[in-house]
């Protein structure tokens, strides 16, 4: 059964600027190191995964229909096959342990100006 659905969009030139006007400590609040070291490692640059992964957390927080949770605490990761997956610290799992209990599903999407996620939570 479909618990939510949730859907966002994120400007690439956004995260572009806060990159170029060296607005790290921003940055470093919403995602993990491992999230940034990835996203440092993109041929394309940081700034379009950054766009799709806060995309994403954003998506999250809106299919689980809570605004209290820190955007730090929702991972995205890929498998060996490039799919995107979420994750969660350890914090926002002992936090809201029914999160176990469902299914996540993650899509996401780039182009040149504009990142997009969404998410489907399942029981």
């Amino acid at each position: 059964m479909v618990i939510g659905v949730g859907f966002d969009l994120s400007s690439t030139a956004s995260w572009k600027s806060l990159l170029d006007e060296g607005r790290t400590l921003a940055i470093e609040e919403m995602f993990t190191p491992a999230e940034l070291e990835r996203a440092r490692q993109h041929p394309e640059g940081p700034a379009p995964r950054l766009a799709s992964r806060y995309a994403a957390k954003e998506a999250f927080i809106k299919a689980f229909g809570r605004n209290d949770l820190a955007l730090r605490e929702i991972v995205v990761e890929r498998r060996e096959n490039g799919a995107p997956y979420l994750t969660f610290s350890d914090q926002l799992l002992d936090r809201i342990p029914q999160i176990r209990t469902f299914s996540f599903h993650l899509s996401l999407s780039h182009s040149r100006t504009t990142a997009t996620a969404v998410v489907v939570i399942e029981s």
